[in-house]
C-alpha cells in the first residue's frame, strides 16, 4: 500500500479521490469513509491530508451488491432478537409496556448507536470527545423514551443490557470475519466498552435527574 510520501502513485487510476469515488460508484462520502475506517478498502493520504481510495477494492465491494458497513448493524439486530427469543420465559414486563412507536424509536436509536460505535472504534477515528458527547446524548434519549413508557431505572438498565450484549456479540463476530489478531480484537473491545459505558452513565444520570435520590441528612438532623 502506498504511503503519503509515495507521490508517484497519486496520479495512478487505481487510486480515486473521495469525490471521484463517490460519483463513479454511486455511494455517498460517509459510506466510503466508513468502509475505509473499517479497513474494508485500502486507502492512503496525500501530503495535503486527502484520502485516496483503492478503485479495485471498491469495485469488489460494489460487485458484491451489499454495503459492508451495514454488516455490524444487521449482526447486532440479529443477536438482540435471538437473545430476546431465548429469554422469552423470563420477566420482561418492561418490554410488554413499550408501544410499537416506542420500539421503533428505540430501534432507530440503537442503529444510531451502532453507527456511532463504527466511527469510534475505527483506527483513524478523529475527535473522540465529540463522539463521546454524542454517546451521552444517546443515553439521555434512551432514558427519555423508556421513562415515557413507565419503565423503571432497573428495567431501563436491563433493557440496555440486552442491546449491549447483542452489540458485543456482533463485535466479536465482526472481528472474526475481519481476521483481527487477538490484540486488535482486545483493543476494539476496550474502545467499544468505553463508548457503551458513556451511554449507560448518561442513561442512569438522566433517571436520577427525574427521580432525585434523597439528600444525606445533615449533622443536626441525625
Amino acid at each position: 500500500m502506498p504511503t503519503p510520501d509515495t507521490r508517484s502513485n497519486v496520479d495512478q487510476p487505481e487510486w480515486l479521490s473521495l469525490g471521484d469515488a463517490s460519483r463513479a460508484l454511486g455511494v455517498n462520502s460517509s459510506t466510503l469513509r466508513r468502509w475505509a475506517d473499517a479497513r474494508l478498502v485500502r486507502t492512503f493520504r496525500t501530503p495535503g491530508g486527502h484520502r485516496r481510495f483503492s478503485a479495485s477494492d471498491l469495485d469488489r465491494l460494489m460487485g458484491a451488491g451489499v454495503d459492508p458497513a451495514q454488516e455490524l448493524d444487521d449482526e447486532a439486530v440479529a443477536r438482540i432478537r435471538e437473545r430476546l427469543q431465548r429469554d422469552a420465559g423470563s420477566d420482561r414486563s418492561w418490554l410488554d409496556r413499550l408501544t410499537p412507536e416506542a420500539r421503533r424509536d428505540l430501534g432507530d436509536l440503537g442503529r444510531r448507536m451502532v453507527h456511532l460505535l463504527e466511527g469510534y472504534v475505527a483506527p483513524e477515528a478523529e475527535d473522540l470527545p465529540a463522539l463521546e458527547l454524542e454517546a451521552a446524548e444517546i443515553g439521555g434519549r434512551y432514558a427519555e423514551l423508556l421513562h415515557l413508557a413507565n419503565v423503571t431505572l432497573t428495567e431501563a438498565v436491563t433493557a440496555f443490557a440486552y442491546f449491549r450484549r447483542g452489540l458485543d456479540e456482533a463485535l466479536r463476530a465482526y472481528a472474526g470475519r475481519q481476521g483481527m489478531s487477538g490484540d486488535a480484537a482486545d483493543a476494539l473491545w476496550e474502545k467499544a466498552a468505553t463508548l457503551e459505558d458513556r451511554v449507560l452513565v448518561a442513561l442512569t444520570a438522566s433517571y436520577e435527574q427525574r427521580f432525585p435520590l434523597p439528600s444525606s441528612p445533615t449533622e443536626g438532623e441525625r
